[in-house]
C-alpha cells in the first residue's frame, strides 16, 4: 500500500467524534422509570411512567411490543399495576397518555405502605430494599440488595458473554494503536503538530508523513473503524440494544429538598433542573462501553485545541497506559455491565429552608 492510499483511510477527528456519541443508536419502542419520592409527611409515593417511542416509521416489532402493553393495560392486567395490588398500595391511580391512537405511555402513581414494598411493586423483583434509620447520627440508609440479574442479562447473558470478549479484541488492538502514536509523539515532540493535522485533515496530509508514521495513524485509523463497526452491523449486537444498570427500567430516588447527601452510593444526580434532590440507580449503554476502551491518555485523543496551542503542544506528556490484555479488558468490561451486588444511598435531614 502506498502513503498516499494508506492515509486516504485515515478518519479524520470530526467523524471520530461523530462515531463516538453515537456508535450504535438505539432507540427503545418502549422505556420504563419509577420514581419513589420520600415525602416530607413520610410517606412513599411511587410514580412508574411507562413510555412510547414516537415516530412515523416504527418497526412492526416495536409496534408489537406497544400495542402488547397497550393490550395488557386494557385488560386490566397491567404489570405495574398488579404490582401496586401486590404491595399494598393506596390512592392508586392510572392513565394512558396521548391522543386517540397515538398513545405517549402509560402514568400509574400510588403511596407505598413501605419503602420495602418496593420489592412487591416490581414485576420482576431481582433485588431486596431495606430503609435503615441510625438515630445515633440521625442519617437514614436505603440499602438495595441484589438476588438476582435483570432479565435482560438473564435472557442473553451467553450472547453478552461472546460479543465482549469480541469487543475486548477490538479494543485492545485499538488501545495498543492509540498507545503506540502516543509513544511516538512522547519522543517525537517536532512530528507532534503534523501527525495531529493527518488525524484532523487527510487532505494535507500528502508528502508529510514518513512511512513509520503512515504505519502509526493508518493502524489507528483502522482499528478505530473497527470498534466503530462493532456497534453498526446490519445485525445489531444485542450490546447495543440493551441498557445496563441494576434493573430493566430507570430506577430513582427523590428525596424532600432539604435533604443533606451523604454518600449517594453509586447513584447518580438525575441532571434535570426540575428534579432536585433526585438521585437514579446509574444506567449504561454500549457507547460508555466504548469509551471505557480508550486507555487513559495525557493529552486526550480527541482534544481538537491542542494542534493550535504551540505551547501546550510542545510540553504536553503524551502519555498512555495500556491494558494489559485482551482478557483483562473482556474482565473490565463485564464487571462494568453486571450491576453491584449491593447499593446503599445514604442521607440526612437537614433543617427546612426558610420562607
Amino acid at each position: 500500500m502506498s502513503r498516499s492510499s494508506a492515509c486516504r483511510r485515515i478518519l479524520s477527528a470530526p467523524v471520530l467524534l461523530a462515531a463516538i456519541a453515537c456508535p450504535a443508536c438505539y432507540d427503545p419502542p418502549v422505556t420504563e422509570c419509577l420514581m419513589v419520592t420520600l415525602g416530607q409527611d413520610g410517606r412513599f409515593t411511587a410514580v412508574v411512567e411507562t413510555t412510547f417511542k414516537q415516530a412515523d416509521d416504527l418497526k412492526p416489532a416495536e409496534q408489537e411490543e406497544i400495542q402488547r402493553l397497550l393490550d395488557l393495560y386494557d385488560l386490566g392486567r397491567d404489570p405495574w399495576l398488579r404490582g401496586y395490588e401486590r404491595a399494598g398500595a393506596t390512592g392508586v391511580t392510572h392513565e394512558c397518555t396521548g391522543e386517540p391512537g397515538a398513545p405517549r405511555g402509560i402514568t400509574r402513581k400510588g403511596v407505598l405502605p413501605t419503602l420495602e414494598a418496593i420489592v412487591q411493586l416490581m414485576p420482576d423483583p431481582i433485588a431486596n430494599f431495606r430503609l435503615l434509620h441510625d438515630a445515633g447520627n440521625g442519617t437514614e440508609t436505603l440499602r438495595i440488595t441484589h438476588i438476582d440479574l435483570s432479565e435482560s442479562l438473564r435472557d442473553n447473558r451467553r450472547r453478552i458473554e461472546r460479543e465482549v470478549r469480541e469487543l475486548a479484541r477490538l479494543g485492545y488492538r485499538f488501545s495498543e494503536a492509540h498507545c503506540d502514536l502516543y509513544d511516538y509523539l512522547a519522543v517525537h515532540g517536532q512530528r507532534r503538530h503534523d501527525l495531529l493535522q493527518a488525524l484532523e485533515d487527510e487532505k494535507r496530509i500528502e508528502g508529510v508523513l514518513t512511512p513509520e508514521e503512515t504505519v502509526l495513524i493508518r493502524r489507528l485509523s483502522e482499528t478505530f473503524e473497527d470498534v466503530m463497526a462493532f456497534g453498526q452491523q446490519t445485525t445489531p449486537p444485542i450490546m447495543a440494544a440493551l441498557s445496563f444498570a441494576p434493573f430493566d427500567h430507570a430506577f430513582c430516588l427523590r428525596l424532600p429538598p432539604e435533604t443533606v447527601m451523604i454518600d449517594p452510593g453509586g447513584f447518580v444526580p438525575s441532571g434535570n433542573k426540575e428534579e432536585p434532590s433526585t438521585w437514579c440507580a446509574p444506567r449504561l449503554m454500549l457507547e460508555d462501553l466504548i469509551d471505557d476502551l480508550f486507555p487513559r491518555a495525557d493529552p486526550p485523543l480527541l482534544d481538537e485545541t491542542l494542534r493550535e496551542d504551540a505551547e501546550r503542544l510542545a510540553t504536553a506528556p503524551f502519555t498512555c497506559v495500556r491494558h494489559t490484555d485482551e482478557k483483562a479488558l473482556a474482565v473490565a468490561i463485564q464487571a462494568r455491565i453486571l450491576p453491584a451486588s449491593r447499593y446503599e444511598i445514604t442521607w440526612k435531614t437537614g433543617e427546612p429552608a426558610p420562607r
